[in-house]
């Protein structure tokens, strides 16, 4: 197949390529491309830009224009031929039959290059100029995507159980101008992967290699998390810049058992260290620092946002839970089975152990009826005489 190029300008000037034995692919290239995107296109002797190009035509022939100009000079001499002969014949039967019609002259042109393609139906510049739209289109996407993937910049690995904590990291990174649509932190909204991922490992994966920053909040929690355990030796075996933050009490030695014990590792409470986290963050992503003053303020603000989460995390744990209050009423009731003071003993307890039980059970039906926390912290906390932080405590567990 051949293609066929011409091209007229505002001027009227004219030029054509002619016989370019190219791919689709190729034209495309050489001449919707710059066509379409306004760039000089060159044709024959002719440069020119887009919006001098008056007319342009792309056609396809199964012959060259060399090999349909021989063909068409061979029709031509056999028509003169044939009509030659015929001419002897009338000669000869003309000398018997008187009404012998003489023949006429067989019409003959030499062959004509632009009159030939312009008798062509089909110009080719609509259809290849979409193809090229389409593709592009594609290209586009996939560039998206691309683009979507590398522009994480950190990766917070960390337990879902820890996902206060990690909220208010990614808080304070966004304070000095981290764009949280370059964090990856699964459990925080705008920061998670997106819904329908095929592949939700691999996507893990590729994100931890392409960020160039790795946080793993490491803690009781993240040990006990495969995931976890996961991400970390998929972040180990990157060139990024590795973070270790401790939280909720984790120690440095239970840090040494695991392949990031030669990363670099910090306290999260630590006013100090996390100032050297921003500053590790600004020079690795290029991010201008904001005021000292500012940035002194957010890190306070952050570290007591993070004792309030340490504080409520410890309480949670130091309170008995609905099951081992009752365990204790039941062990008391063996223990003194048989003493004659069983009564008073129980007596004694019940109503503590009844009480915190009660008020669980009515936080419970609160919640469920969709009552707000804080009506619900304030109406219990009068009716039992409690502290509105101690009825807040068993918020977490919903």
């Amino acid at each position: 197949m051949y293609y066929q190029i011409m091209i007229k300008s505002q001027t009227e000037e004219e030029a054509f390529d002619f016989d370019k034995k190219l791919s689709e692919e190729e034209v495309i290239e050489n001449y919707i491309k710059p066509y379409v995107e306004n760039e000089e296109v060159i044709v024959g002797t002719l440069i020119l830009k887009r919006n001098t190009i008056k007319e342009m035509s792309i056609k396809k022939t199964n012959n060259s224009l060399e090999e349909l100009k021989i063909i068409t000079e061979n029709e031509n001499n056999i028509k003169l031929k044939n009509y030659e002969r015929a001419c002897n014949e009338y000669q000869r039967r003309g000398l018997i039959f008187n009404n012998v019609t003489p023949p006429k002259k067989p019409r003959t042109s030499p062959f004509n290059k632009k009159y030939y393609l312009n008798s062509l139906p089909d110009n080719l510049l609509v259809e290849l100029k979409k193809k090229y739209e389409e593709r592009q289109q594609k290209l586009n996407n996939q560039n998206i995507n691309q683009i979507s993937l590398k522009n994480k910049k950190i990766f917070i690995s960390h337990s879902s159980k820890d996902e206060k904590y990690a909220l208010e990291l990614v808080k304070l990174l966004e304070a000095i101008g981290v764009d949280k649509v370059d964090i990856v932190c699964t459990t925080i909204s705008g920061t998670k992967l997106k819904i329908g991922s095929d592949d939700y490992l691999e996507e893990i994966k590729r994100y931890i290699q392409e960020s160039p920053i790795f946080v793993c909040l490491f803690s009781e929690n993240y040990l006990e998390s495969s995931m976890c355990m996961c991400e970390m030796g998929a972040g180990w075996i990157t060139k990024n810049k590795k973070i270790v933050i401790l939280i909720t009490g984790t120690n440095f030695n239970k840090l040494e058992n695991t392949v990031l014990s030669k990363s670099h590792g910090m306290k999260i409470e630590d006013e100090n260290e996390v100032g050297e986290l921003l500053e590790v963050v600004e020079d690795e992503l290029h991010i201008e620092n904001i005021k000292y003053t500012q940035k002194k303020n957010k890190i306070e603000s952050f570290i007591r946002n993070i004792k309030e989460i340490k504080d409520s995390y410890n309480k949670k744990k130091s309170l008995p839970t609905k099951e081992s209050l009752l365990d204790i009423k039941d062990d008391l009731s063996q223990t003194f089975k048989n003493k004659s003071n069983i009564g008073e003993l129980i007596g004694q307890n019940k109503g503590p152990i009844c009480k915190m039980i009660d008020l669980e059970d009515e936080v419970t039906k609160a919640i469920n009826m969709g009552m707000p926390r804080h009506a619900i912290a304030m109406s219990l906390a009068e009716k039992y005489n409690i502290p509105p932080g101690e009825v807040e405590s068993y918020f977490d567990e919903y």
